[in-house]
């Protein structure tokens, strides 16, 4: 049955009473003391019996009766009482010796049996099966360090001996986390050596195991904490390739040898990603300083060009909104590229008139042989400076079924450039709008403003501005139309 926190409880509760004795002749096993017959076998008692717990000062015993308890023992003298894992351990030795011999009437079964000739071991419980093949059953209530267990686990397979751990159902090998049962250091080591994780509680003769559900195979509990089976001792064999085990326990621990080489695998995966992933990185690393050092000694050599001296000549202080370091980079420096960007394709556009935004990035992937995908992004974020600069506003309108878009303009009022000693210089441009973007009202009256360059065919035939390329096919800008001046 699956376990509920009540059923927990019940593991761990059972008859609490002395009710066991110990026989002073060599008759095997414990004597039980039925409730009521107190008065009736107290002088058999303190002639036959004697308490069960080893090295006890004060063996002899008598029997208690009392109206509102159940009948039990105590000793003769003295209100000597003993530690309740103590009483418990010798119990299960008791009862797991009763079952096995009631269970396998050929085998041999001793207590504190010694393994070998020179006492390397001593089994609570040596169970010598009829083929010869022999199982030592120690119950553990005590603390137990895991490198000890692992330190009798290897002395009992040294000599050829399966040895099955019961642990106890009370004290230190009995943790309970909220609803489950947490696993102990030294219960991880039983799970180890693929040994099923068990818990005897011999007041009530249940076996308990913690297992997990899923996760993605259903297996014992191995680490952490599980929920808890409890199921009789009378389900159970012993054998020497299983241990203690039933249909359930055994399900368990396949499921758990499968979970472990399902996590190994994964672990191994995981592991392997992580590998490519540093490697990835490496290897995208060494391309970065490569391509950086391949971009120092272009831009070294561009500078030293015609083009790049007339551009240091023309700015004496290189500008930052020619300087833009963007969320990634190309591979051509950005003060190349940004600066071809700067004098062929927004210089070369009349003022007020549209900066082509996806033009631009085909052009500067035409120009300089680019086959990168994020180049309309780093371009984005170049014309941004620009923007900010003062040198391209950026024109926002509202769609007539929602959303907007925006588009770039290079503004009308342009810094004047004049030779100088062979040389370009150009003033700081100054930025019109505060808010990033030109509203159209204010675009038109910037054009107004704007010095006058002619060129044929691109001018307006009354006013001599500039015509967007739209408008060249009517000759006139927006106000000097008689068309739109009638309509005003």
């Amino acid at each position: 049955m699956i376990h509920e926190r009540s059923t927990l409880a019940e593991f761990q509760e059972g008859e609490q009473r002395f009710v066991y004795a110990r026989y002073l002749s060599d008759e095997v096993g414990l004597y039980r003391l039925e409730d009521g017959s107190a008065r009736g076998v107290r002088a058999f008692v303190k002639a036959e019996l004697c308490c069960p717990v080893p090295n006890c000062p004060q063996p002899p015993l008598t029997t208690s009766s009392r109206r509102e308890h159940r009948d039990h023992f105590k000793h003769l003298q003295g209100n000597f009482g003993h530690a309740a894992e103590s009483y418990f351990h010798v119990e299960a030795k008791a009862q797991i010796g009763a079952w096995v011999r009631a269970r396998y009437p050929d085998a041999t079964v001793v207590e504190e049996q010694p393994s070998n000739a020179q006492r390397e071991r001593i089994a609570d419980v040596m169970v010598t099966l009829a083929g010869g093949e022999r199982i030592a059953i120690e119950i553990q209530y005590s603390k137990l360090p895991a490198d000890q267990w692992r330190e009798r686990h290897l002395s009992y397979k040294a000599q050829g001996i399966h040895d099955v751990w019961l642990f106890g159902h009370v004290g230190a090998q009995m943790r309970i986390d909220r609803d489950e049962v947490r696993i102990g250091e030294t219960q991880r080591a039983v799970a180890e050596q693929e040994k099923a994780v068990l818990w005897f509680n011999p007041l009530t003769r249940l076996v308990g195991t913690a297992y997990t559900f899923g996760h993605p195979f259903n297996h014992a509990t191995y680490e952490g904490s599980g929920s808890f089976l409890v199921q009789p001792l009378d389900q159970f064999t012993v054998d020497p390739v299983h241990g203690l085990s039933n249909r359930s326990t055994r399900n368990f621990l396949a499921g758990a040898l499968k979970q472990r080489r399902w996590e190994a695998e994964l672990a191994a995966q995981r592991a392997a990603d992580a590998e490519k992933e540093r490697e990835k990185l490496a290897a995208a690393a060494a391309k970065a300083a490569l391509e950086a050092e391949t971009r120092e000694a272009m831009l070294g050599a561009w500078f030293g060009s015609a083009e790049g001296k007339a551009l240091s000549d023309r700015f004496p202080v290189w500008p930052e909104y020619l300087n833009v370091v963007t969320s990634s980079d190309l591979p051509v420096p950005r003060q190349m590229w940004q600066a071809w960007v700067l004098v062929n394709v927004v210089e070369e556009t009349e003022p007020g008139e549209r900066v082509g935004f996806v033009g631009t990035g085909d052009a500067l992937r035409e120009e300089f042989g680019l086959a990168n995908a994020e180049v309309l992004n780093i371009l984005s974020e170049f014309f941004a400076a620009l923007v900010r600069a003062g040198i391209l506003t950026k024109v926002v309108k509202k769609q007539r079924y929602g959303g907007t878009k925006f588009f770039y303009r290079r503004v009308a009022r342009i810094t004047p450039i004049v030779l100088d000693g062979g040389g370009l210089r150009a003033a700081p441009a100054r930025r019109l709008s505060g808010r990033g973007y030109l509203p159209e009202s204010d675009l038109l009256a910037a054009v107004d403003r704007a010095p006058q360059v002619r060129r044929p065919g691109r001018v307006c035939e009354t006013c001599g501005l500039p015509l967007a390329k739209l408008m060249s096919g009517r000759f006139h800008i927006g106000p000097c139309d008689p068309e739109y001046s009638g309509r005003r």
